[in-house]
């Protein structure tokens, strides 16, 4: 029995492995526009590839967050304080040699510190992670990583600070919502001051859509005696089932970070196991060694469906985008042919010409004017002469009066030649920027449609992987 389990385990991180890999082919081929979507995706399959899971310790403001991270690491690295830390979570991954590296929004280089001093450490985090030093983020940081040796990290946990719900900083408890979607698991925070608020509640409902994994954690036990503890359980047992909706999975464990951070720095077995922190925490790993990779299973298709089901309607947007020009073109391009028939049968027509075409009818316009004037004078000298070899003498009323007859009639003629041949000239420049808008109408008519074509190809494939994801989702069993 187990051996098929683990067997059919290897058989889905092959396939899944592979699903990931085409979903990052096809969003290749997207092009730049959608490199966040992509970006997000591949963040997602290297940490699959590498076993990274990220177990974030959520709650609501002073509830010890910061201190049971602390507790966990055996050692004061992240600041705690009365007053709110700003909304920039802290990554906290395993390395031999301890370091923080800082990471800030645009081309601003990082900032790190490469340190075994735990309180300098914290002095340092406190620079970004604190609304004292940092209020409101103004100081644009990105992403802040811790690097710590600790047994719970060695197991391929990556632990994450995130910052508290429910305090005035509202922006804190959007960052923590917003954060959501990068979380495998969950230590979820609670304490008995009181037991659990209507804000936790409606949060908790939140992080149970979202995450696959909660661990539900009663911290400061150390201020409640046995019975006190006992009650306090009972009744956030039954709020979580009644009021949360969550029937299955519940385990709540309680704490005392303080105590245990305590005993780990003394080296105080006896006080680590009053704090029972020694107990949460053989817990976590026990279940992150037997069922990390279920956790991730379960786990990475959802936050791939959400970025495909996010890629989708950018995609479609875009796709919207398309078709609605193209029947507003169509309907722009009718009734402009409608306006250049009727221009055609009135023979009415714009002198607003193409630039080259206005310069080749100046000139042929120049060449027009030179032709008559050289035919007008021809013409003219013939009358002139005429009158000459009739009458055989110089008489200037007469040729006067003959020209005066002569020229009217002439120019009639000439103009009336100059215009019909400048009018068909016009039209068939005018046909002519017809004939190109049509063609530019037609390209872009022909680029438009292949555009929508290769948009619902893509919505078409990425409908495809969604399924596939989806019956990972189904086949993902309970943790």
């Amino acid at each position: 029995m187990g051996g098929n389990s683990e067997k059919q385990t290897t058989t889905t991180s092959h396939n899944l492995t592979q699903t990931l890999y085409k979903l990052l082919k096809l969003i290749d081929q997207m092009g730049s526009d959608y490199e966040l979507y992509r970006s997000k995706l591949e963040e997602i399959a290297q940490r699959y590839s590498q076993g990274k899971i990220h177990l974030a310790v959520l709650g609501q403001f002073k509830r010890g967050k910061s201190s049971l991270l602390n507790a966990l690491l055996g050692e004061k690295l992240l600041p705690t304080a009365v007053i709110p830390l700003t909304s920039v979570p802290t990554y906290i991954r395993y390395s031999e040699h301890p370091y923080v590296h800082v990471s800030f929004e645009g081309n601003k280089a990082g900032d790190t510190l490469s340190s075994k001093d735990p309180q300098e450490i914290q002095q340092f985090l406190s620079m970004y992670v604190s609304e004292e030093a940092n209020p409101n983020n103004t100081l644009h940081v990105e992403g802040v990583e811790l690097y710590y040796d600790a047994e719970i990290l060695k197991k391929g946990v990556v632990l994450i600070d995130t910052p508290g719900i429910g305090s005035t900083h509202r922006h804190n408890t959007e960052a923590t919502l917003n954060f959501l979607p990068q979380c495998d698991a969950a230590l979820f925070l609670m304490s008995a001051d009181p037991p659990i608020t209507e804000v936790e509640l409606e949060f908790l409902k939140q992080v149970a859509t979202r995450v696959n994994k909660i661990f539900f954690i009663l911290n400061k036990i150390d201020y409640l005696s046995p019975e006190e503890l006992e009650e306090v359980q009972r009744f956030i047992m039954r709020v979580i089932r009644e009021k949360a909706g969550i029937q299955e999975g519940i385990a709540l464990y309680p704490v005392s970070a303080k105590l245990g951070l305590e005993a780990k720095c003394s080296h105080d077995t006896t006080l680590l196991s009053q704090s029972r922190l020694d107990y949460l925490e053989d817990h976590i790993i026990r279940f992150m060694s037997q069922k990390k990779e279920k956790i991730l299973q379960a786990s990475i298709p959802r936050k791939s469906f959400d970025i495909l089901t996010d890629l989708e309607m950018q995609l479609r947007l875009s796709l919207k985008a398309y078709t609605m020009p193209q029947e507003e073109l169509q309907q722009k391009l009718m009734l402009f042919d409608e306006t250049i028939q009727q221009a055609e049968q009135q023979k009415t027509f714009s002198g607003d010409i193409l630039a080259g075409e206005r310069k080749r009818l100046l000139e042929l316009l120049e060449e027009q004017s030179e032709n008559l004037r050289q035919k007008g004078r021809h013409y003219l000298e013939s009358v002139a002469n005429s009158c000459l070899y009739e009458k055989n003498t110089i008489d200037e009323n007469a040729i006067t009066q003959a020209l005066a007859l002569a020229i009217p009639g002439f120019f009639e003629h000439e103009l009336g030649q100059m215009s019909r041949f400048f009018d068909t000239h016009i039209i068939t420049i005018t046909r002519k920027a017809i004939d190109v808008a049509i063609q530019k109408k037609q390209t872009y008519v022909s680029e438009v449609a292949g555009q929508v074509t290769h948009l619902e190809q893509l919505i078409a494939a990425l409908e495809e992987h969604k399924k596939h994801l989806a019956s990972f989702i189904r086949d993902s069993e309970t943790i």
